[in-house]
């Protein structure tokens, strides 16, 4: 008996509304986080919605594209 297990498509990271904002204005980050593995991109995304206020996540959606813009993985 053969048994062959086939990899689960991952699902793919939605980033928070703040960071998907920010990152319309800013094409080469918008490249770079396209391009992150999954983990990165959910590391950056966790990141911003655990903030508890909307100026929090707006502030770290800044520092995060300043981030990407400057071709690092993580914080």
């Amino acid at each position: 008996m053969a048994v062959a297990f086939e990899p689960a498509d991952p699902e793919p990271v939605r980033p928070p509304a703040e960071l998907a904002d920010a990152l319309r204005g800013e094409p080469d980050a918008a490249t770079f986080f396209d391009g992150l593995s999954g983990f990165y991109q959910r590391q950056y995304a966790g990141w911003i919605a655990g903030a508890k206020s909307a100026d929090t996540r707006a502030s770290r959606a800044a520092e995060v594209v300043a981030l990407l813009k400057q071709g690092r993985k993580q914080r």
